[in-house]
């Protein structure tokens, strides 16, 4: 794929290498499920920027490095909510470098969060933790409670309907 896109060729030319993105995407991130939405949000990304794109050479390339700044955020997002989620946990104050400014509006936003997850059932709750706060794959989450992964997505499903009905769109 070393020659020019045409924008009419750029979508079926990305649909073709989306078993190479989720596996570069695996490869940075060492979760099945953490790829998938990685390449899925990478693929947006790049269908939203394909206007104007009409001179990329190498497709493949772009695509992995739009994969890798996606990834990057993620693990910056993940590590601050962690930081926070332990802090929360532990009932502990705000290191002053853990937040920046807003840190006491985000702070109470973040325990409003943990408050809501902590009403959730029993195996919403477990689901949602073992998610956020250890990174389980589904299968790690569906084989420590003893269920299945379908079991496991619907429940992350409602759980993060429920968050975002309740702190996104109240």
């Amino acid at each position: 794929m070393n020659h020019c896109l045409k924008s009419e060729n750029l979508s079926n030319e990305m649909e073709e290498l989306w078993p190479d993105l989720v596996r570069f995407s695996r490869s940075l991130s060492g979760n099945a499920d953490l790829a998938q939405d990685i390449a899925q949000e990478s693929m947006q990304r790049a269908l939203q920027r394909q206007e104007g794109l009409e001179g990329i050479v190498n497709l493949r390339a772009w695509l992995c490095q739009i994969a890798a700044n996606v990834c990057r955020e993620w693990w910056r997002k993940r590590s601050r909510e962690q930081e926070c989620l332990k802090q929360i946990a532990a009932n502990r104050p705000f290191e002053s470098d853990t937040l920046p400014s807003g840190a006491i509006e985000q702070r109470e936003h973040l325990e409003a969060i943990w408050s809501f997850i902590q009403e959730l059932s029993v195996v919403q709750r477990q689901v949602i933790q073992l998610h956020l706060q250890d990174n389980c794959s589904h299968a790690e989450i569906a084989k420590r409670l003893n269920t299945t992964t379908d079991n496991v997505k619907a429940n992350l499903s409602v759980v993060k309907r429920k968050l975002r009905k309740k702190f996104l769109h109240p």
